[in-house]
C-alpha cells in the first residue's frame, strides 16, 4: 500500500469445498482471515452450487448463506463484495436475486463464451441455451429497481448467528453444526428477519448492540 496506494487486491473464495465436504474451513480456505485483517480491498466468492450437490444442503437458497459468509468477512472494514456465478450450473435467475438481496453489486457470470475461445474450458458455456431464459427473468425482475439497488443499502440485521470457528477447529468441521447453522439462517430469512453471521471476535458490547437475538 505504501508503493501502490490505490491498487485493488482481493481473494476469491470458493464455498463449495467448505460446506459440501463437511470439514468447514479447516481443510480449505478461511473466508474470514484476510478481510478481517484488512489485508485485501475486495472480497469475492465463487459459486459452485450445482443441482447435484445442492440437495445435500437446502437447494439453491443456500446461495443466500454463502453471501452472508462473504458479508461476515467484510463487515469489519467494509470491503466491497462480489461473486462469480458459474454459468453452466444454471439457476441464474434465483441466484442473482439472492445475491442482490444481500447487497452484492459486482456479480460476474463466469464464463460466457464459446468453448473454442476459452481454451476448451468447461466453464465456457454459451451453448447452454436454457440459461438464457434464466438470465432474462433475472434482468426483467431486477432492472426496474436498478437505481434503488445501486444506491440503496440493506436493512440492518436484528438477529445474528454465531459462526464458531473454535468449535469447527476442535471438532474437525462438525458437519451437523454446519447444517444446523444453515437451516437456522434460512428459517430466519423465510420469516423476513434480517440476519447476520458473526464471529467470536464480535462477541462484545459494541458489536452486539444492534441485535435483538443471538443464536
Amino acid at each position: 500500500r505504501t508503493v501502490y496506494p490505490n491498487i485493488r487486491t482481493m481473494a476469491n473464495y470458493s464455498p463449495y469445498r467448505v460446506f459440501y465436504y463437511g470439514a468447514g474451513m479447516n481443510r480449505s480456505q478461511n473466508s474470514f482471515a484476510l478481510p478481517r485483517a484488512n489485508a485485501c480491498t475486495g472480497h469475492f466468492g465463487e459459486d459452485w452450487l450445482s443441482p447435484n450437490l445442492a440437495p445435500s444442503l437446502a437447494g439453491v437458497q443456500t446461495e443466500s448463506f454463502f453471501a452472508s459468509v462473504l458479508q461476515c468477512g467484510a463487515r469489519k472494514h467494509g470491503q466491497p463484495l462480489g461473486m462469480y456465478l458459474i454459468w453452466k450450473l444454471g439457476e441464474l435467475d434465483r441466484k442473482l436475486s439472492l445475491l442482490v438481496s444481500h447487497g452484492l453489486k459486482t456479480i460476474n457470470l463466469y464464463h460466457w463464451g464459446p468453448r473454442y475461445l476459452g481454451g476448451g474450458s468447461p466453464e465456457s458455456s454459451s451453448q447452454r441455451v436454457e440459461t438464457y431464459a434464466e438470465l432474462n427473468r433475472a434482468a426483467r425482475a431486477l432492472c426496474p429497481a436498478d437505481e434503488i439497488i445501486a444506491e440503496g443499502r440493506r436493512e440492518s440485521a436484528r438477529a445474528a448467528i454465531l459462526y464458531n470457528r473454535t468449535d469447527e477447529i476442535w471438532n474437525n468441521g462438525s458437519p451437523w453444526v454446519r447444517t444446523d447453522r444453515i437451516y437456522a439462517f434460512l428459517a430466519l430469512r423465510h420469516a423476513h428477519i434480517p440476519v447476520d453471521l458473526i464471529l467470536e471476535e464480535d462477541l462484545n458490547k459494541d458489536s452486539l448492540k444492534q441485535y435483538s437475538f443471538l443464536y
